[in-house]
This record gives C-alpha cells, sequence and structure tokens, in this order.
C-alpha cells in the first residue's frame, strides 16, 4: 500500500511547487516588461542583480554563520556563471524559434539531471521515476501545443544548451546548497550570474530600462518572483532527493499558462488541459507510489580546508 510521504519531504515537495509557481509566472511578467519599452538581456541582468541583493540582505538580517571556504565561494560563483549561460542561450532561443518549441526542448533537462545524479551522486533512477520522467515530458509536449514548422537549427541547440546548463547548475548547487545552506549558495550564485551577465551587457552595452508603469511592475516582479523561486528550489534540495525535485518542477509550465492566461489574456486549448492532467499525474506518482529516496542531509559533512584556509582567522 502507498505511504505517505513524512513531514519534511512534503516541506520539500511544497517548496519546489513555490520555486515552480514562482518561475512560471515570472515569464509572463517579463512579457510584460518587454511590451513596457524593456528587453530579455535587461530583465535578465535586472533579476541577478535583485537576487543578489535581496538574498545578501536577507544574510546581514538572520545571520547564520555563512562562512564557506574559498573553493566553495570559487564552486559557488562558477555555477552562477552557468546559469548566466542557461539564461542568455534560452533568452537568444525565445528570440530564434516559438516559444512553444523553446520550452518543449529545454524540459528535457531533467532527463539530464536524471543522468547526472545517477553517476554524481549515486541516486537510483527507480522504473517509477523513468514513468514520471516519461510522463512528465509527454504532458509538456501536449500542454505546449507545439507544431514546430522552419525551425532555425541554431535556436534549437540553444534551447538545449540551455537545458544542459540548468542540469548542472541543479545537480551540482544542489552538493554546494547542502554544504553551506539555500541562502548562501543563492547569494553566490546570484552574484556569478550578475558578474557574466553584468560583463556581457557592458561589452554590448544594452541596457533598456521599461517606459511604462506596467513594464516597471512586470520588471520588479519578475525580479522578485525570480529569487522566491530560486530560493525554494535549493531549500528543498536540502529535503528531497534532486531527482523528485526535478520531476515535480516539470509543473512549472502549468504555472506558466495559468500565469499567461490570467495577466495577458492566453486561453487555453483542450490539448492543454489535458496536458496538464499528464504533467500532474506523472509529478505525484514518484511521491506517493512508495518510490522512497535515500535521505538527504540538511548539510553534507564540511569540505576539509587546506593549509591556508586553516590559517584564516
Amino acid at each position: 500500500m502507498p505511504r505517505l510521504p513524512d513531514l519534511r519531504t512534503l516541506a520539500g515537495l511544497g517548496l519546489v511547487v513555490v520555486a515552480a509557481f514562482s518561475y512560471g509566472t515570472t515569464a509572463s511578467l517579463a512579457r510584460l516588461a518587454y511590451d513596457g519599452g524593456s528587453d530579455p538581456q535587461t530583465v535578465a541582468l535586472a533579476r541577478f542583480a535583485v537576487g543578489a541583493a535581496a538574498t545578501l540582505a536577507v544574510i546581514a538580517v538572520v545571520g547564520g554563520g555563512f562562512r564557506p571556504t574559498r573553493g566553495l565561494v570559487a564552486a559557488g560563483l562558477g555555477i552562477g556563471a552557468v546559469y548566466a549561460v542557461q539564461s542568455a542561450s534560452y533568452l537568444t532561443a525565445v528570440d530564434l524559434i516559438p516559444v512553444g518549441v523553446t520550452v518543449l526542448i529545454f524540459f528535457t533537462f531533467p532527463g539530464m539531471v536524471a543522468i547526472l545524479v545517477r553517476f554524481v551522486d549515486g541516486t537510483p533512477v527507480t522504473p517509477v521515476k523513468i514513468v514520471g520522467l516519461l510522463g512528465a515530458f509527454a504532458g509538456v509536449a501536449l500542454t505546449i501545443g507545439a507544431a514546430p514548422r522552419d525551425l532555425a537549427p541554431l535556436g534549437m541547440g540553444l534551447a538545449l544548451a540551455a537545458a544542459a546548463a540548468v542540469a548542472v547548475f541543479i545537480v551540482y548547487g544542489g552538493r554546494i546548497a547542502r554544504r553551506i545552506g539555500a541562502l548562501g549558495f543563492a547569494a553566490l550564485s546570484y552574484l556569478g550570474a550578475f558578474a557574466a551577465y553584468g560583463a556581457w551587457t557592458a561589452a554590448t552595452g544594452t541596457v533598456t530600462l521599461p517606459v511604462t508603469g506596467v513594464g516597471w511592475v512586470g520588471l520588479i516582479g519578475a525580479s522578485l518572483l525570480f529569487t522566491v523561486g530560486i530560493l525554494s528550489f535549493f531549500a528543498a534540495l536540502t529535503m528531497i532527493d534532486t531527482l523528485r525535485a526535478t520531476i515535480l518542477s516539470n509543473t512549472e509550465p502549468l504555472f506558466a499558462i495559468a500565469a499567461a492566461w490570467l495577466l495577458l489574456g492566453e486561453a487555453m486549448t483542450p490539448i492543454q488541459l489535458a496536458g496538464t492532467a499528464v504533467v500532474l499525474g506523472a509529478v505525484l506518482l514518484p511521491s506517493f507510489a512508495g518510490d522512497a529516496p535515500r535521505p538527504v542531509p540538511a548539510r553534507l559533512p564540511a569540505e576539509q580546508p587546506t593549509a591556508a584556509e586553516a590559517r584564516e582567522p
């Protein structure tokens, strides 16, 4: 008989849903910013800047003994740069091929995560999780209802590159988050992403701020919700295993479609509703089918400091 998850697991699953809602809603808010005169590069730069400032402010207020080793700082900043590459690839792909096709290709990342966690973390990919992955991807395909024609190869390649980058970000970022906490990891990754994206923006000289009130609401709202999303997701990774969290993150397109309906007036088709039902069933299957993962500690054992780090005050 299937057993219900414990409270810690339920909390982790809930945080993933919060993250999926936040990420999904940012797409429509970003569209409001674009319609108000901004552009994708400015929106991405703003969300990294707001995220870095917000997480550093929270750390300053709540404390928490955030003192990672220099190796972890470098890793956190590096993984943030990977996330900046993901954003650049994804936003450029949206300009080259239809949004629906971009999302469909991008959501191949759960399968990439499944492969990575098998070899990096040793997390078993059980038959139930395989069914969940395949079912969720099928549901996303139905939900998006993409009918591609004359697709630009560069756009498809960039969408696939974005999927690979986010898979690396999730797997290796989760390992760092378990060592220094979700707040510390978010701060480092935001700083790394902001530095990389800021350098690109400085080189291209393109910052386009909104010229309407609604555009500013979209820019600020997208930046704040993006921050909530990353904090929630990596807090969840201290409670549940990476693959289970990634499967549940397939609910993001559902929130994206709902937000587009509410904020932009885009209608949902019967096929999209059917896809929604398939995704929900697929993402809930691993959580309620007795497919218990090995426990995830709140923090991994601390790294052994180098000789130079041991001498630091």
